[in-house]
């Protein structure tokens, strides 16, 4: 059980002007107590959640203090799922204003519930839900879907969906219906096909000390280094060789630990034949060090999760070969490159909603057994953008 308290703001345009003129703002200001509870079973078969939040706030163009309160609960037994979820009050200066103008008291519920069943060893599955959702200002609707999914080979499946939503306001009602029902047959991959069949993997692995990519004069064979292929464990002899006999077909992963020296390899290696041989060369590398950080105003910034472990960083050589690297738990970030020239990026798609960054990719050169340190990286938080525009005669 936790108890906790908060303060927030919340600020937008709450008028409509056709002039140049600007727009008039408002700010709703709020303190709320944030409550939840969890219960699980010994058996775990039951588990109950509960958690609300309760306060008042202060709206501008609502006389007195206005009393908040949502809560949300959950209910799963086994095959079952209920939610439900019940607001009373704005929480936002949208809401605030859209429903001052409709002279209408605030609130939300909705409720739903959910089964799954599966029969006859998993061969059949079966998903029902039901969804009801009413407020004061979209009125109700009710939302019910169904799935039946049935096996007759592992290959071959047939299924049927059905799907129907009703709505009712004081001035629209609406009902629609939707089934769909068809048949899937998932062909046999390769590898499904080759079952039964093996072959020999000899690994060559070397020091690329010219950073060509290519064993020849000057390089020489790498000797006790520790190979992992599909999470077996192997050291290279003297001759810098690793070999891994009768390997079913498939594909394996492949990883090459160091710091030091990069092991240029793919991630993978598919075994598909009866002997696969490959050259994996091992060039010197430095090391690029950076941080990520967030700047944003709670105020003015729309909600978000400010996640620091686990943001990817790309460093892209010339050749276009790409290296990732993940930030930790303090949003900092080590890459070990092989020498020469990258141009280090952020991975948008790494970061959470309404995050994003106008950080250029930086080009940095890297040389052996040296550090080079990136500039902090700002994160920014999109801003608000409430505006509810009325419409005069």
């Amino acid at each position: 059980m936790s108890i906790t308290a908060k303060q927030q703001t919340d600020e937008g345009v709450t008028g409509y002007s056709n002039t140049q003129e600007k727009q008039p703002t408002s700010k709703m200001s709020s303190f709320r107590l944030t409550e939840s509870i969890n219960w699980r079973s010994r058996n775990s078969e039951h588990s109950v959640g509960l958690s609300s939040e309760n306060g008042f706030t202060k709206i501008p163009f609502v006389s007195g203090q206005q009393f908040q309160l949502r809560v949300n609960t959950n209910y799963n037994y086994r095959i079952f799922s209920l939610n439900s979820y019940y607001q009373k009050g704005d929480f936002t200066i949208y809401e605030a204003y859209r429903n001052a103008l409709d002279n209408k008291d605030s609130y939300r519920f909705n409720v739903s519930g959910s089964v799954r069943k599966e029969f006859f060893g998993k061969r059949l599955k079966t998903d029902l839900n039901v969804n009801y959702n009413r407020d004061s200002y979209s009125g109700s609707n009710w939302t019910y879907s169904g799935r039946v999914d049935y096996a007759i080979t592992p290959q071959f499946s047939s299924f049927v969906n059905a799907y129907a939503y009703s709505y009712n306001s004081s001035s629209y009602s609406s009902f629609n219906t939707n089934v769909q029902a068809g048949v899937r047959y998932n062909l046999p991959t390769a590898q499904q096909a080759a079952v039964g069949k093996k072959g020999d993997l000899k690994l060559f692995l070397y020091y690329d000390n010219n950073v060509n990519g290519i064993y020849d004069a000057g390089d020489t064979p790498a000797e006790d280094r520790i190979v992992t292929i599909g999470g077996v464990s192997f050291i290279s002899n003297r001759k810098g060789e690793v070999e891994y006999r009768k390997l079913p077909y498939n594909d394996y992963s492949l990883k090459i630990p160091s710091q030091d020296w990069y092991a240029v390899a793919p991630p993978s290696i598919t075994i598909a034949g009866k002997r696969t041989t490959l050259e994996v060369a091992l060039q010197r590398t430095g090391k690029v060090t950076g941080k990520l950080f967030y700047k944003y105003d709670a105020r003015l910034s729309e909600e978000f999760a400010e996640k620091y472990g686990g943001l990817r960083m790309w460093a892209t050589a010339t050749n276009g070969k790409k290296i990732e690297a993940l930030t930790n738990a303090n949003g900092e970030f080590t890459l070990f490159l092989p020498v020469g020239e990258y141009e280090i990026s952020v991975d948008a798609n790494s970061l959470t909603k309404n995050v994003y960054t106008d950080f250029e990719p930086q080009t940095v050169k890297v040389v052996a057994d040296e550090t080079t340190e990136i500039p902090a990286i700002e994160l920014k938080i999109q801003q608000r953008k409430i505006e509810v525009k009325r419409f005069g005669s």
